[in-house]
């Protein structure tokens, strides 16, 4: 069993995919579709999802967050809590996973028949796993449309079972520090709920911060936005999208997603990521 990570491409074939946790001994164990004759974000309300696959633009962001977030080499010790993040579209969860790995109480969301079955059982079939990395926290899986009203961003956090007191109200109180999505613009009807969307969580986890002036201000969660262009048209439109909301968008360079791969141990030439891009957005308030 071959645990070097390929190019999403060379894997679509496969049905379990083995991700190896870099600077670890451990191994994530991926579940993906093998069916994508249809996208689980069909418009069409009589369409159901076929399931979900890794695309590439997913490895591209986990791996550049190894870079953003370093936890040092040596597995065995504590990282320091990061708080929380949201991950929007998680699909076969590779980046929460990565997220959580980092320190981040991870939040992955989907579609309610990607969270309910393929995102969820991942998570599920590699709990055991993160709990024996110091530092890294469960996973919570949430259903989540963007073409539907956006909940209350503490219901995201909302086990639903019992609990309550002192520590319940202090992490409702936590705010959002990174919000990631992968593959999530490649439809047009999708661009706009899902700028909405990523715009109402900032907005939601606004916390003040004090600048070097002494001024107060509002701090925004830091969002990452990866993709696979296939249409550059369609990804000027999101964009453009994002601009007229409040958002300054910039492309992270080639060379500091290269550096996410090597972080990896990932070797792959330029061309088996050739289209993959990484977008840093910036809320600016309203």
């Amino acid at each position: 069993m071959s645990t070097t990570p390929l190019p999403a491409h060379k894997t679509k074939h496969l049905e379990t995919l083995h991700y190896p946790i870099p600077n670890t001994p451990h191994i994530l164990t991926l579940t993906q579709s093998q069916s994508q004759s249809q996208s689980p974000y069909s418009s069409s309300p009589s369409s159901a999802s076929t399931g979900t696959t890794l695309w590439l633009s997913s490895q591209l962001l986990a791996y550049h967050l190894l870079t953003l977030f370093p936890r040092g080499h040596n597995h065995n010790h504590s990282c320091r809590p990061r708080g929380r993040a949201i991950d929007l579209g998680a699909g076969t969860g590779l980046t929460s996973h990565i997220l959580s790995y980092l320190g981040f109480r991870v939040c992955a969301t989907d579609l309610a028949q990607i969270a309910g079955t393929i995102l969820s059982e991942n998570v599920s079939r590699n709990a055991d796993l993160l709990a024996g990395i110091a530092g890294a926290s469960p996973i919570s899986v949430r259903a989540l449309d963007w073409m539907a009203p956006l909940p209350s961003p503490s219901s995201l956090w909302d086990g639903g079972g019992g609990g309550g007191g002192e520590e319940e109200e202090e992490e409702e109180e936590e705010k959002v520090e990174v919000i990631v999505t992968a593959d999530t613009f490649y439809k047009q009807d999708l661009v706009r709920p899902l700028v909405i969307t990523i715009k109402a969580l900032c907005i939601a986890s606004a916390r003040c911060a004090r600048g070097g002036s002494g001024k107060e201000g509002k701090r925004f969660p830091l969002v990452l936005v990866a993709v696979e262009v296939r249409d550059r048209g369609l990804l000027e439109c999101a964009l453009e999208a994002a601009a007229r909301e409040g958002f300054e968008c910039r492309r992270v360079g080639d060379g500091r997603v290269r550096r996410g791969l090597e972080a990896a141990g990932v070797r792959w030439a330029r061309e088996e990521w050739d289209g993959g891009e990484v977008w840093r957005w910036v809320f600016k308030g309203v």
